[in-house]
């Protein structure tokens, strides 16, 4: 029999088995795309059935995604790093023999086993749920840390990763990626969680209201389209370079360079935040 809870209550903890997972509004495959999991990414289950799983990621986002790419978490005692090239691929084995099963994206938090073999420069890769897979050791890094705020160069940085990524509706990925999943990348890159949805980013209480004539590198600058279709006051956020200069994931163009100062921008611009000291 299916298992099936109460919304609300938290009925384990489970980690994302797959290299991308979308998260839906409904639980159906034809539902909307919100957002993407991440492979390695730790959910809180909140209701389950054999197909969908309502889950709530670590920036408090709560949707539905297929039960199959969730799996049980694996030991916190066990090295953890992450994926720092843009899209990896990962093996059946350590030897170039072995078969490519999957790509894993920038970002993903990742559990390590065994070091590199003799003559081999794979890195045993711990699967969610048990097995191992194999990736390129160069290929991974740290996890983020942050002391204090992250600075402007250390969040340009983080963004010009993501230049000509494409652009896709709730994407988080170096597969394609959203406006808001774009901001919230480059933080996370940097070592702070912010929240998921453009104006969710524009009303959280960690960022501060900036005048448009003190933006600095590493603010974040929000803006009303000329349609709101959900109502929300906001529907586009970018990331802030050097003044008027602009990072951010737009529309069919992707992740691309843009001016305060050109229409539409300058006239749908309507406010701008930064971290609280």
């Amino acid at each position: 029999m299916a298992e099936r809870r109460r919304k609300g209550t938290i009925l384990a903890i489970r980690t994302v088995s797959r290299n991308v997972v979308p998260v839906l509004a409904e639980p159906r495959g034809d539902a909307e795309q919100v957002s993407q999991l991440l492979f390695g990414e730790r959910v809180e289950l909140l209701d389950a059935s054999d197909a969908y799983s309502l889950v709530r990621s670590a920036d408090a986002y709560t949707g539905w995604c297929p039960s199959s790419a969730l799996a049980d978490s694996i030991r916190d005692d066990l090295p953890a790093r992450m994926v720092t090239a843009l899209i990896e691929p990962v093996y059946s084995g350590p030897d170039l023999s072995a078969t490519q099963v999957t790509l894993l994206t920038l970002g993903s938090p990742v559990r390590t086993g065994s070091a590199p073999a003799p003559g081999s420069s794979r890195i045993e890769l711990l699967q969610p749920g048990g097995g191992s897979v194999w990736i390129r050791a160069g290929a991974l890094g740290d996890l983020p840390t942050v002391e204090g705020i992250p600075d402007g160069d250390r969040l340009t940085a983080a963004a010009y990763r993501f230049a000509g990524v494409p652009y896709l509706w709730g994407g988080r990925s170096t597969f394609g990626i959203d406006c808001s999943g774009f901001t919230q990348r480059v933080y996370a890159l940097c070592g702070v969680t912010i929240p998921r949805d453009a104006y969710q980013q524009a009303a959280w209480e960690g960022f501060e209201v900036v005048a448009r004539e003190d933006l600095r590198c590493g603010d974040l600058v929000f803006f009303l389209g000329d349609r709101d279709p959900r109502n929300r006051g906001i529907t586009h956020v970018g990331m802030v370079l050097d003044p008027p200069l602009f990072i951010h994931a737009l529309g069919s163009r992707g992740v691309v360079i843009s001016a305060l100062t050109e229409d539409p921008f300058a006239r749908q611009l309507r406010t701008a935040a930064r971290l609280k000291d």
